[in-house]
Protein backbone atom coordinates (compact mmCIF):
# COMPACT_ATOMS: atom_id res chain seq x y z
CA UNK A 1 0.00 0.00 0.00
CA UNK A 2 2.42 2.75 1.04
CA UNK A 3 5.30 1.64 -1.74
CA UNK A 4 6.18 5.41 -2.67
CA UNK A 5 6.36 5.87 1.34
CA UNK A 6 8.93 2.65 1.41
CA UNK A 7 10.76 3.73 -1.86
CA UNK A 8 11.46 7.06 -0.28
CA UNK A 9 12.61 5.28 2.97
CA UNK A 10 14.96 3.22 1.31
CA UNK A 11 16.50 6.72 -0.77
CA UNK A 12 17.01 7.84 2.66
CA UNK A 13 18.79 5.33 3.94
CA UNK A 14 20.92 4.74 1.14
CA UNK A 15 22.09 8.38 1.37
CA UNK A 16 22.62 8.41 4.65
CA UNK A 17 24.86 5.44 4.62
CA UNK A 18 26.66 7.06 1.63
CA UNK A 19 27.42 10.06 3.59
CA UNK A 20 29.22 7.94 6.80
CA UNK A 21 30.93 5.84 4.57
CA UNK A 22 32.19 9.39 3.19
CA UNK A 23 33.04 10.91 6.50
CA UNK A 24 35.05 7.95 7.58
CA UNK A 25 37.25 7.86 4.38
CA UNK A 26 37.46 11.11 4.60
CA UNK A 27 38.26 11.43 8.39
CA UNK A 28 41.07 8.27 7.33
CA UNK A 29 39.04 6.25 10.11
CA UNK A 30 39.51 2.97 8.15
CA UNK A 31 42.00 0.78 8.78
CA UNK A 32 40.82 -2.76 8.47
CA UNK A 33 37.58 -1.59 6.71
CA UNK A 34 35.51 -3.81 9.31
CA UNK A 35 33.33 -0.51 10.45
CA UNK A 36 33.30 0.93 6.72
CA UNK A 37 31.53 -2.30 5.85
CA UNK A 38 29.31 -2.89 8.47
CA UNK A 39 27.00 0.52 8.29
CA UNK A 40 23.92 -0.55 6.52
CA UNK A 41 20.02 0.16 6.99
CA UNK A 42 17.10 -2.33 6.86
CA UNK A 43 13.09 -1.13 6.66
CA UNK A 44 11.20 -3.09 8.11
CA UNK A 45 7.34 -3.15 7.53
CA UNK A 46 4.88 -2.57 10.71
CA UNK A 47 0.91 -2.82 10.88
CA UNK A 48 1.00 0.59 11.20
CA UNK A 49 3.88 1.67 8.46
CA UNK A 50 7.63 1.14 8.35
CA UNK A 51 10.33 1.27 10.52
CA UNK A 52 14.32 2.20 9.28
CA UNK A 53 16.77 0.93 11.62
CA UNK A 54 20.59 1.98 10.66
CA UNK A 55 23.57 -0.68 12.19
CA UNK A 56 27.03 -0.71 12.10
CA UNK A 57 29.82 -2.96 14.66
CA UNK A 58 29.94 -2.10 17.78
CA UNK A 59 32.89 0.34 18.11
CA UNK A 60 31.68 2.52 15.60
CA UNK A 61 29.29 3.81 17.95
CA UNK A 62 31.56 4.35 20.37
CA UNK A 63 34.58 6.41 17.49
CA UNK A 64 30.86 8.28 16.80
CA UNK A 65 29.86 9.19 20.38
CA UNK A 66 33.27 9.01 21.87
CA UNK A 67 34.02 7.09 25.63
CA UNK A 68 34.60 8.54 28.68
CA UNK A 69 37.95 8.40 30.33
CA UNK A 70 38.09 6.66 33.62
CA UNK A 71 40.43 9.36 35.17
CA UNK A 72 41.67 11.86 32.95
CA UNK A 73 44.38 12.97 35.92
CA UNK A 74 46.21 10.02 36.19
CA UNK A 75 47.54 11.05 32.91
CA UNK A 76 50.56 13.44 32.42
CA UNK A 77 50.03 15.49 28.99
CA UNK A 78 52.91 18.59 28.26
CA UNK A 79 53.20 18.61 32.55
CA UNK A 80 49.80 19.23 33.05
CA UNK A 81 46.82 16.42 34.10
CA UNK A 82 45.03 14.92 31.13
CA UNK A 83 41.32 16.19 29.97
CA UNK A 84 38.17 14.66 29.80
CA UNK A 85 37.82 14.11 25.79
CA UNK A 86 34.46 12.94 25.98
CA UNK A 87 32.33 14.24 29.09
CA UNK A 88 28.94 13.99 27.91
CA UNK A 89 29.22 10.37 26.14
CA UNK A 90 26.50 7.46 27.49
CA UNK A 91 29.66 5.29 27.23
CA UNK A 92 32.91 5.00 29.67
CA UNK A 93 35.56 3.38 30.03
CA UNK A 94 36.48 1.46 33.48
CA UNK A 95 32.99 0.48 34.18
CA UNK A 96 33.70 -2.93 34.14
CA UNK A 97 32.43 -4.29 31.64
CA UNK A 98 34.25 -4.30 28.69
CA UNK A 99 36.71 -7.44 27.03
CA UNK A 100 39.71 -7.02 28.99
CA UNK A 101 42.20 -6.24 26.56
CA UNK A 102 40.15 -5.18 23.78
CA UNK A 103 41.28 -2.16 23.23
CA UNK A 104 45.30 -2.69 23.22
CA UNK A 105 45.14 -5.67 20.88
CA UNK A 106 42.84 -3.24 18.60
CA UNK A 107 45.68 -0.56 18.23
CA UNK A 108 47.89 -3.01 16.86
CA UNK A 109 46.71 -2.13 13.00
CA UNK A 110 45.90 1.28 13.72
CA UNK A 111 49.40 1.78 14.95
CA UNK A 112 51.14 0.03 11.88
CA UNK A 113 49.10 2.15 9.43
CA UNK A 114 50.30 5.43 11.35
CA UNK A 115 53.59 3.99 11.12
CA UNK A 116 54.24 4.70 14.88
CA UNK A 117 56.80 2.29 15.28
CA UNK A 118 59.22 3.16 17.70
CA UNK A 119 62.87 3.37 16.44
CA UNK A 120 66.07 3.61 19.00
CA UNK A 121 69.39 3.94 17.54
CA UNK A 122 67.72 3.48 13.92
CA UNK A 123 66.55 0.28 14.77
CA UNK A 124 62.85 -0.07 15.73
CA UNK A 125 61.79 -1.56 18.72
CA UNK A 126 58.83 -3.53 19.96
CA UNK A 127 54.81 -1.89 19.09
CA UNK A 128 54.43 -3.17 22.60
CA UNK A 129 55.51 -0.07 24.62
CA UNK A 130 53.66 2.27 22.12
CA UNK A 131 50.38 0.70 22.43
CA UNK A 132 50.96 0.25 25.81
CA UNK A 133 50.81 4.32 26.09
CA UNK A 134 48.01 4.73 23.83
CA UNK A 135 46.33 2.33 25.57
CA UNK A 136 46.64 4.05 29.06
CA UNK A 137 46.16 7.48 27.35
CA UNK A 138 42.52 6.73 25.68
CA UNK A 139 41.55 4.63 28.78
CA UNK A 140 42.11 7.39 31.71
CA UNK A 141 41.17 10.67 29.03
CA UNK A 142 38.76 8.84 26.98
CA UNK A 143 38.13 9.03 23.45
CA UNK A 144 37.24 12.22 21.46
CA UNK A 145 33.59 11.75 19.57
CA UNK A 146 34.29 11.76 16.42
CA UNK A 147 30.38 12.46 14.66
CA UNK A 148 30.87 10.21 11.30
CA UNK A 149 27.39 9.28 11.65
CA UNK A 150 26.05 11.88 13.66
CA UNK A 151 26.62 14.54 10.94
CA UNK A 152 25.73 12.39 7.71
CA UNK A 153 22.48 11.57 10.34
CA UNK A 154 22.01 15.64 10.61
CA UNK A 155 22.98 16.51 6.70
CA UNK A 156 20.68 13.53 5.40
CA UNK A 157 17.56 14.61 7.66
CA UNK A 158 17.58 18.13 5.52
CA UNK A 159 14.56 18.26 3.06
CA UNK A 160 13.35 14.82 4.41
CA UNK A 161 10.08 16.13 6.04
CA UNK A 162 8.89 17.21 2.78
CA UNK A 163 10.03 14.28 0.48
CA UNK A 164 8.05 11.98 3.21
CA UNK A 165 4.94 13.70 2.99
CA UNK A 166 4.94 13.65 -0.76
CA UNK A 167 5.40 10.20 -0.76
CA UNK A 168 2.91 9.29 1.93
CA UNK A 169 0.36 11.73 0.25
CA UNK A 170 0.87 9.84 -3.20
CA UNK A 171 0.55 6.67 -1.56
CA UNK A 172 -2.75 7.09 0.18
CA UNK A 173 -3.65 9.00 -3.45
CA UNK A 174 -3.44 6.13 -4.86
CA UNK A 175 -4.87 3.39 -2.30
CA UNK A 176 -8.14 5.58 -2.91
CA UNK A 177 -7.77 5.35 -6.85
CA UNK A 178 -7.67 1.51 -6.17
CA UNK A 179 -10.66 1.68 -4.10
CA UNK A 180 -13.09 3.00 -5.93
Amino acid sequence: MLTDLEKELDLWGAELITRVKLNLLEEDMEVSGVLYDSVDYLIEPTPTGFVLEYYMVEYGYYQDEGVKGKDPSAVMVNDAPGRQKAPNSRFKFGSGKGKKGGLFKGLDKWVIKRNLAPRKNGKFQSRSAIKHAITKSIYYQGLEPRRFFTRAWNQSLQGVDENMARAMANSVEKYFITLL
